[in-house]
């Protein structure tokens, strides 16, 4: 409305959003949208977040299949996981 196009912090913190409302699969439906959009112009930092939030959100529910599928697909990117990505693979875990 206002002329302010939303960017891709804009969307990371929707992705977070979903993550703490338990909806992984409206977290991963955003992602994707993302992904083939503004990801490419995002930093390395941001898109490290990303892919935490996205993963936290199936961690947080139990999938640790998904949770798994989405720091493989993050690996062949080339992009390096850090802590929080193996976290949300451990409390994928223990979920």
């Amino acid at each position: 409305r206002n002329g302010v196009e939303p960017n891709v912090i804009t969307y990371t913190v929707l992705i977070q959003a979903y993550s703490v409302a338990g909806q992984p699969q409206q977290a991963l439906a955003m992602f994707r949208s993302v992904h083939d959009t503004l990801f490419r112009e995002a930093s390395l930092a941001t898109k490290q977040v990303m892919y935490t939030s996205v993963m936290t959100a199936f961690a947080r529910s139990g999938d640790y299949a998904t949770t798994r599928e989405i720091f493989i697909e993050m690996a062949s990117e080339g992009l390096q996981a850090t802590h929080t990505h193996y976290n949300a693979l451990m409390a994928a875990c223990a979920s």
